[in-house]
């Protein structure tokens, strides 16, 4: 359904009147896109997935509550740190 052209100004005047009244909240409302996560970070933190997905099955296949536990924390690790690129610094030195 097409709005109206006087809808459409009324919608033109309202984002007006609302940039003027609060542009902190324009500014944060604003379509940003998200930032890029760098590709050695995506590997990286997948392949602790994978490792600590290796860990999981193989204490299961061996009756090894220990390696399974860490292997758990492994993958909690690795999708951490693969969704979340913001979350740690990276120093060189």
């Amino acid at each position: 359904m097409a709005l109206s052209d006087y809808e459409r100004q009324q919608l033109f005047l309202l984002e007006q009147q609302l940039r003027a009244d609060d542009p902190a909240l324009v500014q944060t409302l604003s379509l940003a896109p998200a930032p890029a996560v760098p590709h050695r970070t995506l590997v990286a933190g997948w392949l602790l997935v994978l490792c600590g997905a290796t860990a999981v099955l193989w204490g299961a296949y061996a009756s090894f509550v220990g390696a399974a536990v860490v292997g758990l924390l492994f993958v909690a690790a690795g999708l951490y740190w693969a969704e979340n690129p913001g979350s740690r610094k990276l120093r060189r030195m």
